[in-house]
């Protein structure tokens, strides 16, 4: 389970995998592949914006965990993330549309070949436990896209909708208990 930088850590471990994959070959600046909003792209070539986070129900656990002999942990919260994968190009308008859609299609490939984001994959604290997650393409229709792409003054850019999950971000409370130690039993007839 991660701690409350896990948000944080899920997001710099899928861009440090791009990285390794893209740069130099596809994408020639290491920092042109980022986090970053498409109101605020700047010099950025591949863009990945966090647009919502989602309490997932599939992975809720309601039981406490041990976390001592006499101390119980609350249960993690899981979540589910939903990015916003934006690629951009400063290639001359007769070439800029070809470019784009040349690094979109890397950018699906890796992802695509990478569904699982497992412990060497991970930075931070949810590298430190035996956690993984798993990055979904959703399908969602051009009409749904463009309600995302609430940016005022900028065009809508073809752009991919990833999800991420289980994102697990461990509880800070705990509960004191005690053990049963000994135990006394009758019996009548």
């Amino acid at each position: 389970m991660g701690q409350y930088t896990a948000i944080a850590e899920v997001s710099q471990s899928i861009i440090k995998l791009l990285r390794k994959e893209l740069f130099p070959d596809i994408i020639k600046k290491y920092e042109q592949i980022a986090l970053s909003s498409p109101s605020n792209s700047g010099d950025v070539k591949v863009g990945l914006h966090l647009y919502e986070i989602k309490e997932n129900s599939d992975f809720i656990q309601r039981n406490m965990i041990s976390a001592g002999e006499n101390i119980l942990k609350f249960p993690p919260q899981s979540l589910t993330l939903f990015y916003l994968l934006t690629v951009y190009s400063n290639a001359d308008k007769n070439s800029k549309a070809i470019d784009e859609q040349r690094i979109l299609g890397k950018v699906m490939q890796i992802l695509n070949d990478h569904p699982v984001f497992e412990k060497d994959d991970l930075l931070g604290s949810i590298g430190d436990e035996d956690e993984s997650f798993e990055i979904i393409r959703e399908n969602l229709s051009f009409e749904d896209k463009v309600k995302l792409w609430q940016f005022p003054n900028i065009p809508y850019q073809l752009s991919m909708v990833y999800k991420v999950q289980p994102v697990m971000i461990e509880s800070t409370r705990i509960k004191e208990v005690k053990r049963v130690k000994d135990v006394s039993i009758n019996i009548r007839r």
